[in-house]
């Protein structure tokens, strides 16, 4: 059970020729033809992000992911039963919830550099005169990852001018995050819910 990202593209390029065009600008992915994601987006190719394990730790779409939240209440409940004052516990609320502001701003710069990274590789993949689009899908898998039931919940398309650490920072999961060239007549953004 673990979170995976599957890079989507369009192109007519044999996958193990996106494979190595993927390598050559820094990143690792493996070819995934039975992806359940690609049902109904014709054309495009599945890889998954081949890091040697998951993709837990990854920045993508962690602005869905409030892990801190319920680790304050499961903590105020223990100390409550404790018998600690109000006035005590609210004191180490607020330290507690200073300290994960800290820590999170200090992940967040290392998030930023990760993020503008992703932009920046998805848009060098881009480039290429034989790469319609390419996107991002990130899932937390607690089945096998060919399951013929799962489904993208959203396809959001964005022009390259549009794209933005940000987009990649909410990316929702099981949404599919598509980049395509405004150069090449693809404008336009639009989200289609399913």
């Amino acid at each position: 059970m673990c979170t995976h990202i599957t890079a989507v593209v369009t192109t007519d390029l044999p996958s193990a020729e996106v494979e190595r065009r993927i390598a050559a600008i820094g990143r690792q992915f493996e070819s995934h033809p039975e992806s359940p994601f690609l049902k109904g987006l014709p054309g495009r190719k599945a890889f998954l992000h081949d890091t040697g394990s998951c993709d837990c730790g990854t920045v993508v779409g962690r602005g869905h992911r409030p892990e801190h939240a319920k680790a304050v209440v499961d903590e105020e409940e223990k100390i409550r039963k404790r018998g600690w004052s109000e006035e005590k516990i609210r004191r180490w609320r607020l330290a507690r919830e200073q300290a994960i502001i800290r820590s999170v701003e200090r992940s967040n710069r290392g998030a930023e550099i990760q993020l503008l990274s992703w932009v920046r590789d998805l848009s060098a993949l881009l480039s290429d005169p034989d790469v319609a689009s390419v996107g991002l899908i990130h899932h937390f898998y607690d089945e096998a990852l060919d399951d013929p039931n799962l489904r993208l919940s959203a396809v959001e398309r964005v022009t390259l001018p549009e794209f933005a650490p940000s987009l990649l920072w909410r990316l929702p999961p099981d949404t599919l995050l598509e980049v395509v060239e405004v150069a090449r007549g693809r404008a336009g953004k639009t989200a289609r819910r399913r």
